[in-house]
């Protein structure tokens, strides 16, 4: 093989090392080989690649794609420096919440592997970066989600004074890894248990078991168990929704639920408000869409 492969401490997370060729021309390597990559056991099929550059004390993250867009990643230094950074965000993983960072430069050429549900940043240590990545997902802009680069619960040495370091707004308004647990657990609920939806100012929230687990992007609400799955409906308002029994005045004027996710033994439910019937359709994560 052309490349040696070094497990971390996160299982998955793998850091690859090219075998260079060098003569007085130069030097030459390959970067990616898909037969060398597949015998080390990283069996992404990557579909994207993108390049970015940036100036010292530039840090992109953490970020990540939630549900089914959720991206593997093969990233890599053309030129420059930088301290670049995996956290494990599999909701049944031992290591959740932890973090690997290895530094990847021009000179040292190590790749690092990072599976999906990993949030992922990078921070520049050089004058410069020239920064490039594959991914095994499109991209897609409703599926992105983001934690603060500072996040305690992370507890991230990025190498870089405070003073130094260059945000976008998007990642200086980033969410917490307390945030994003709710949110994970949303698409992740116990599987043993189905529960009812209800908006938090009605009565029956009150007999409700916490925030709603289980439902992306739908503020609000609380749960209530139930021994079957009664039909629901959703109500959209800027862009968000809300759910609604679908034998309340509000559900009449609701859209049918397409994106609404109940799902257990690797299914969700997709449920008819005005035929109080149900479907089963691959398990995945949407945003609120218009039907």
């Amino acid at each position: 093989m052309s490349i040696t492969c070094t497990k971390t401490a996160i299982d998955g997370v793998v850091i690859v090392s090219p075998s260079v060729f060098r003569d007085g021309r130069g030097e030459f390597f390959e970067s990616y080989n898909i037969r060398d990559f597949h015998e080390a056991g990283i069996n992404a099929e990557f579909v994207q690649d993108n390049q970015s550059s940036s100036v010292y004390g530039v840090l992109r993250g953490l970020h990540c794609q939630l549900g089914e867009h959720s991206q593997a990643k093969l990233v890599r230094v053309l030129e420059g420096r930088v301290l670049d950074v995996a956290v494990d965000i599999r909701p049944d993983s031992p290591t959740f919440g932890k973090h690997v960072a290895v530094e990847l430069s021009a000179q040292n050429k190590l790749q690092l592997f990072i599976p999906r549900h990993f949030l992922h940043g990078f921070a520049v240590l050089s004058p410069s970066v020239t920064f490039a990545y594959k991914c095994d997902n499109l991209y897609c802009r409703e599926s992105e989600y983001s934690v603060r680069f500072d996040d305690p619960d992370i507890n991230i040495d990025w190498q870089l004074p405070s003073t130094d370091v260059i945000l976008s707004d998007k990642d200086m308004n980033a969410h917490s890894l307390q945030d994003l647990k709710q949110v994970l657990g949303m698409a992740h609920w116990c599987t043993s248990v189905r529960r009812r939806a209800w908006p938090t100012d009605t009565p029956q929230a009150g007999a409700g078991h916490g925030p709603l687990m289980h439902l992306r992007h739908v503020p609000g609400m609380a749960c209530w168990h139930t021994s079957g799955m009664p039909g629901m409906a959703c109500w959209h308002t800027s862009g968000m929704c809300r759910a609604w029994p679908a034998d309340t005045p509000q559900a009449c004027r609701a859209w049918p639920l397409t994106h609404l996710r109940h799902a257990w033994h690797g299914h969700l439910t997709h449920m008819e408000p005005s035929m109080n019937m149900s479907c089963e359709m691959p398990w995945g994560m949407e945003t609120c869409m218009e039907v």
